[in-house]
């Protein structure tokens, strides 16, 4: 019981340590394919694999600085550079940011958080990389409620998919795709 005690005090230790020497929670980030198959979904886009969402986005102009990889972490320079892809396909008519999020910044703060990155990771680099604090959070909390709503799906089968097994989804109100730009930021 003492030993047990002991190591249970030493991980909590070293949990609390690596918690406050990084700011934020241990959590492994998604990767880059999930996020690909994400997006695209919310864009209308193919997201039936990594690879078709990939070549998807890159068709209308998001292709983040350093391009695409499908199995490398979605981290801080990887959420900045897919902002700043996102925002000039949005400058440039390629894509039309779907009803209910409105900026770019919401657009891709909602689809890292559904992802699973933390909300407060994904806001900082979203604002790190131009965007306006007060959209990446309302983008935020939109995809934590949408990641939570699937969630609930999933483990009630719903949708005609098995257990497991994500719903096609997309925001309120449309799917996204090709026409006339929203405002961006």
């Amino acid at each position: 019981m003492k030993k047990r005690t002991l190591r249970v005090m030493t991980v909590s230790v070293l949990m609390i340590g690596l918690f406050l020497a990084t700011g934020s929670p241990v959590l492994a980030a998604p990767v880059q394919g999930d996020v690909a198959v994400m997006l695209a979904d919310y864009l209308g886009l193919d997201s039936s694999s990594p690879e078709n969402a990939i070549t998807a986005l890159t068709g209308v102009g998001i292709v983040p600085t350093g391009g695409w990889n499908a199995g490398d972490d979605a981290r801080d320079a990887f959420i900045g550079a897919l902002y700043s892809a996102v925002n000039d396909a949005v400058e440039e008519g390629t894509i039309v940011i779907p009803p209910g999020l409105e900026t770019s910044a919401a657009l891709v703060a909602a689809v890292l958080v559904e992802t699973g990155m933390v909300s407060t990771t994904v806001v900082d680099a979203v604002v790190a990389a131009g965007g306006t604090r007060d959209d990446a959070s309302a983008g935020a909390s939109f995809g934590a409620a949408a990641g939570a709503t699937a969630n609930r799906n999933r483990n009630r089968g719903r949708h005609g998919q098995p257990p497991g097994h994500p719903p096609h989804h997309h925001p309120p109100g449309g799917h996204g795709g090709h026409g006339a730009a929203s405002p961006s930021r």
